[in-house]
């Protein structure tokens, strides 16, 4: 189980580095001055081609208001995106921690599983000592009572000749 774990953490890593790649590839660089307020990075492969293409579709914002508007968009967009950042590694080490936990505790469990082994075969050879001494005070018993009657008899014979004799 615990394998299995660890390749999914493995896997799920593997998975964020690559959405991070992904994200940094169409996500960064500095914005055109073509397209202003658009969001969209100057780096981006969906839009270069047409970017090239469409040069007669440039939008013009001389207006001061809507250029700060357009920034303050950028920023609060940014600002989303760093925040989820943030919240996407909190994530990915509160993952990593419980990886670490379900390590320790499948650890835990195979070492009281060697524990309760122990314990079965330590009660099985008790079970084993107890019917083996139960058995040897019966023979003991069963000699002492047979030892008993031989001691009886032994007496009733002399008994028996100093009374003839």
């Amino acid at each position: 189980i615990t394998m299995d774990f660890k390749e999914e953490a493995v896997v799920s890593t593997q998975s964020t580095g690559e959405q991070k790649q992904r994200r940094d590839q169409f996500s960064s660089g500095t914005i055109s001055g073509g397209y202003p307020g658009d969001g969209f990075p100057e780096q981006s492969l969906l839009l270069q081609s047409e970017r090239s293409s469409a040069t007669d579709t440039l939008l013009d914002f001389s207006d001061v208001d809507q250029n700060q508007q357009a920034l303050a968009l950028l920023d609060n967009q940014d600002s989303y995106l760093q925040e989820r950042e943030r919240n996407i590694k909190t994530i990915y080490s509160k993952i990593e921690e419980l990886g670490q936990m379900m390590g320790r505790l499948s650890q835990m469990i195979a070492n009281q599983g060697e524990t309760i082994s122990l314990l079965d075969t330590n009660v099985t050879d008790i079970q084993m000592n107890v019917e083996a001494a139960h058995s040897e005070l019966l023979k003991y018993f069963q000699s002492i009572s047979s030892n008993r009657w031989l001691m009886f008899k032994v007496f009733g014979i002399l008994i028996v000749f100093f009374i003839i004799f």
